[in-house]
This record gives structure tokens, C-alpha cells and sequence, in this order.
């Protein structure tokens, strides 16, 4: 998770320092955009952390829970791993997909600015 926030922020001071360096390239959009796409990945890189901190949370507590139960008797050895196998495997997808967008973000916004950069030399 790190790793997306430091290249997609590296990519937005990137982009910010040409535009400030360059003043024709101020008044084109491009460069705009394409701090957008970098922006937007490191939305999704905090998204991504705040996933993974809700998920264990949800892991603890249901592990807990179940714990709890199963000491009373109110639930059975394989009722209990089955409802954290399940706890597990729930949503799974979902912090690799917001990850992998996350990089995808970086991806696209460094193929674009290099094109833009070298196409609009000044």
C-alpha cells in the first residue's frame, strides 16, 4: 500500500513541478488530466488502506465472537471454522481490485504524460 502512494504521489509532484517549470504547458489541459489520474490513484491507495483496516477489524470481531460462543457451547468446532473460512473469502476481491486500479492509475497516468511530454515539447 505504500508503494501506491508513493508513485502516485510522486506522479502527481511530478507533473505539478513540469507545469509549474513549463509555462506554455499551463495552459493546456493535458497536464491537468493527467494529475487527475494520479490524484485518483491515491484516493483509491487510501481507499485500499481503509479495506484492509475494516476487514481485520472484521476478521477480530467475528473471530471473537465465535470464540465466545464456542466456550459456552453455543456453536460447534466446525461451525466456527466455517464462518471464519467464510470471513476470510468474503470480499477478498475487493482489495486487489482497488489495488491493482490504484496501479493501474500510476500506469496510465506515467504512458500519458510521457507521450504528452514528448509530443508537446517545448
Amino acid at each position: 500500500m505504500q508503494y501506491l502512494l508513493t508513485v502516485n504521489g510522486g506522479g502527481a509532484v511530478s507533473i505539478l513541478a513540469l507545469v509549474g517549470a513549463v509555462e506554455k504547458w499551463r495552459t493546456q489541459n493535458w497536464p491537468y488530466w493527467v494529475l487527475s489520474v494520479f490524484v485518483v490513484g491515491l484516493i483509491l491507495a487510501g481507499v485500499l488502506r481503509v479495506i484492509a483496516l475494516m476487514m481485520s477489524k472484521n476478521l477480530v470481531q467475528g473471530w471473537i465472537q465465535d470464540i465466545n460462543q464456542y466456550h459456552i457451547n453455543g456453536i460447534e468446532w466446525k461451525a466456527l471454522t466455517r464462518n471464519d473460512h467464510a470471513r476470510v473469502h468474503n470480499l477478498r476481491w475487493l482489495p486487489w481490485s482497488v489495488g491493482w486500479a490504484s496501479l493501474a492509475c500510476f500506469i496510465v497516468g506515467a504512458i500519458a504524460s510521457g507521450v504528452f511530454i514528448f509530443t508537446a515539447a517545448p
